[in-house]
């Protein structure tokens, strides 16, 4: 499911699902998928999720800015290149 974000679904889109899909899962929970499946990304990822409006956060960050953020993030950690492509499984 989290392998989506490598092959190039934006993270809000994803996380979107998964909150539908299971309306008992909270930020918390997307975060700890991200981590078990991404154990190198920065912790400011988590940061991002637990800020998105996604979330439940009126006042959190915008489905541009978290899908702008984890990309980035996971770049850094090495999971996908600077075009987009994954390079990590």
């Amino acid at each position: 499911m989290m392998d989506d974000l490598i092959k190039g679904v934006p993270a809000s889109d994803l996380f979107g699902r998964i909150l539908s899909s299971n309306l008992a899962f909270t930020g918390r929970d997307l975060c700890r998928l991200l981590i078990e499946r991404f154990p190198a990304i920065d912790g400011a990822a988590v940061q991002l999720v637990r800020r998105w409006k996604g979330v439940g956060r009126a006042d959190g960050i915008s489905d541009a800015d978290l899908n702008i953020g984890i990309a980035h993030f996971l770049e850094e950690a090495g999971y996908l290149n600077n075009d987009g492509s994954s390079i990590k499984k």
